[in-house]
């Protein structure tokens, strides 16, 4: 027996009640494609998925990294 999570969503713009599995939900959210309702209504997700939420702050980690190298240097050079 095969076991499928679901996710229950009501469509912001008509109301009906569906399911999508757990995993076109975490698809949906970090690709942040547009779905549909089954009365056609399209839905995306516009928040940032956790993972890229990380991604961003690593990013501003490494950045700020380079600029504390680059101050270093500086104040090396002195």
């Amino acid at each position: 027996m095969m076991e499928i999570n679901m996710v229950l969503y009501q469509c912001s713009m008509c109301g009906v009640t569906f399911a999508m599995t757990r995993d076109f939900r975490d698809r949906m959210k970090s690709c942040h494609k547009t779905f549909y309702c089954p009365e056609g209504h399209g839905q995306y997700y516009i928040e940032k998925s956790e993972v890229e939420k990380l991604r961003e702050q690593c990013s501003k980690q490494k950045e700020e990294i380079v600029r504390l190298k680059r101050e270093s240097k500086k104040l090396a050079g002195k």
